[in-house]
């Protein structure tokens, strides 16, 4: 039965990252652009030339703990930013999951109030994306 609770799985051997709440909102919200270049001659005749299409989804999760934050900098740092995939399970307990690449190479999580151990919650958004 669906969660709506994600989780990253990347690398090898695998490390997964499980979030401990859905993401705020819509656990996709997910929106579709295509790669295309527009040429135009020298007589004037307009050539396209398309060459993918991508979804892009871009999660907002609330409330990640301090060492949620760790493990996510973590996969960041050494997966992610370097361009290589992941993937991505929009409920941690099924079996599909959509294979990822960040869509904007930043790590980006705003403090939002102390946790009282020292550390802070945080709220962060993932963008990703995934050729169709």
């Amino acid at each position: 039965m669906a969660n709506f609770i994600p989780k990253i799985e990347y690398g090898s051997p695998t490390t997964t990252i499980t979030f401990t709440l859905p993401p705020e909102g819509d656990n996709l919200k997910e929106s579709n652009r295509s790669n295309i270049q527009r040429s135009v001659s020298g007589n004037g005749t307009i050539q396209f030339e398309w060459n993918y299409n991508e979804k892009i989804i871009s999660p907002s999760f609330t409330f990640l703990t301090q060492s949620l934050i760790n493990s996510l900098r973590t996969f960041f740092t050494s997966h992610a930013l370097k361009g290589k995939t992941f993937k991505y399970y929009e409920h941690s307990d099924e079996a599909s999951f959509i294979t990822c690449t960040l869509d904007k190479m930043e790590f980006d999580p705003k403090r939002v109030i102390p946790d009282g151990s020292g550390g802070f919650i945080y709220d962060l958004t993932i963008r990703m994306r995934t050729l169709l």
